[in-house]
């Protein structure tokens, strides 16, 4: 599992540091902030007595990361306006803590069997 997470960090950080594209600094901060949020809510859901399914952790590592950048979002309406590209970042910074952690749930249910 450290080797897919390395592997995994390494590869966005090439996508994000080519030359060939130019990422905005905002846009990396929306994907980082789904990643920690993602990463939270997993956390928050392991150590918890409520056991959800794995579609009900998947919604969860999703989930809060958009609910989130949504209401970021609605709150920069009246500032800079609603951007679907950052909701897109943070919703995206949810994917590979998502990825992980249901990888790492399957693992242990082939373990049991």
């Amino acid at each position: 599992m450290k080797k897919i997470l390395l592997n995994l960090f390494l590869l966005l950080l090439f996508i994000f540091n080519t030359d060939a594209q130019e990422i905005k600094k905002d846009k990396l901060l929306h994907f980082y902030a789904g990643a920690f949020l993602s990463c939270a809510s997993s956390l928050v859901y392991i150590n918890s007595t409520y056991k959800p399914t794995l579609k009900g952790k998947i919604f969860i590592s999703f989930g809060s990361a958009l609910a989130v950048g949504l209401a970021k979002e609605i709150y920069d309406i009246n500032r800079t306006g609603f951007s679907v590209a950052d909701l897109g970042a943070t919703v995206l910074g949810a994917v590979p803590i998502t990825f992980v952690f249901t990888l790492d749930n399957l693992k242990k249910k082939k373990r049991r069997l």
